[in-house]
Order: C-alpha cells, then structure tokens, then sequence
C-alpha cells in the first residue's frame, strides 16, 4: 500500500481528508502532527509549501499539506485575513475567539460574503512536486451555529443557503454533497502528483 503523509495539527482537517482518501485505493493517509520548528509564511502557499516540505524531510513517503485563506468582500486588501485567519485574532486563539471576532466584522459591515482560498502542496524528498489552489465562493452568516466542528471555527459561520444552514449543522449526507466538488478536486491533484513520483 502506497502512503501519504498528511503535516497537520487540526484534527477535523485530517478526519475531512480521510474521508476524501478512501476513495484513492491502495492509498494510506498517515497524519504528521509532530512536525517541529515549521516557519509561518506569509500566504496560503508559502504556509504549504513550508509545512509539505518540512513533513518530507521527516519520512520518505509523499508528503501534502494545506493552508486556507479568508478573504472578506467588504474589506480592503490591507485587512484582508487571507493567510492569518487564526493568527488575525492572536498566536494562540481559541476556535470561539476567531468565531467572535469574524462575528463582529460582519455585523459592523452587515454582510459576509467572501471566498475560501485552498492551497495544497505535496512535496517528497525535500522538494516541492505539486501545488494546486482552489477558490470557494461563499457566506458567512450571523448569528453563529452553536455546533462546533473542534479545529474547524469557519464552519459555524459559513452558510449555505440551498441547505438553509450552516456547514457545521449540515447532516452527513448534506455535508458529503457539499463537499463533493472539493473531493473530486483533491483525488484528482493526488492522484495526478503520484503518477509524477
């Protein structure tokens, strides 16, 4: 069985990839949640970039990681969250600090729409073999859903509006389907950067 080492230390992003990479046959996901000393960048793919290559120089199986940036409509490119979603709000903040402050920026500009910005980078050897960025129109809503997904504090705040709530209240199935689009876009990054190897 081939692996994949996935350099993260958000526990709802690894289970959302593990769904995903049970659909690549013969492919075992292993988390690399240890990973010391990786430097934050100042985007969405430096912060891959650094954290796919820092997890392969620890193992010598392909290495992916991700980063996400917010980018709100309403403000300008100066205080755009972008890469720093949680470090926005401070080093260390709590999923329910992030909820309140991006609460108070959508009630003091009455609207959320924005995008979700994903960078994926694979890496193996030291060297940087792929990366891949997708944009994700979306909404934010206030008030906040009181379910929390633990790692995961935009998702109490992203609506959506065909299922009339947010993500984080979504059923299983509901959230499957959301995330149809995102898995076919992942397996198929993968799938493509294997065949590279």
């Amino acid at each position: 069985m081939n692996k994949l080492g996935l350099v993260t230390t958000n526990i709802g992003k690894y289970e959302e990839f593990k769904r995903t990479i049970k659909k690549i046959e013969g492919l075992e996901l292993i988390l690399l949640n240890d990973i010391k000393n990786i430097e934050e960048g100042d985007s969405i793919e430096q912060n891959a970039q650094i954290k796919s290559l820092a997890g392969s120089k620890e193992v010598s199986f392909p290495v992916i990681a991700t980063d996400e940036g917010m980018f709100l409509d309403f403000l300008p490119t100066s205080e755009q969250p972008g890469a720093y979603i949680r470090r926005i709000v401070g080093a260390q903040a709590t999923d329910e600090e992030i909820i309140e402050h991006y609460s108070n920026l959508i009630r003091d500009n009455k609207t959320g729409a924005g995008k979700i910005v994903t960078c994926y980078a694979i890496s193996l050897n030291s060297k940087i073999i792929n990366q891949e960025i997708n944009v994700q129109e979306c909404l934010f809503k206030i008030p906040a859903s009181n379910i929390r997904i633990p790692g995961r504090p935009l998702a109490s705040l992203h609506y959506f509006e065909e299922y009339g709530g947010f993500y984080s209240d979504l059923s299983a199935e509901e959230k499957q389907s959301v995330n149809q689009n995102f898995s076919e876009k992942i397996v198929k990054f993968i799938l493509n950067t294997l065949k590279m190897l």
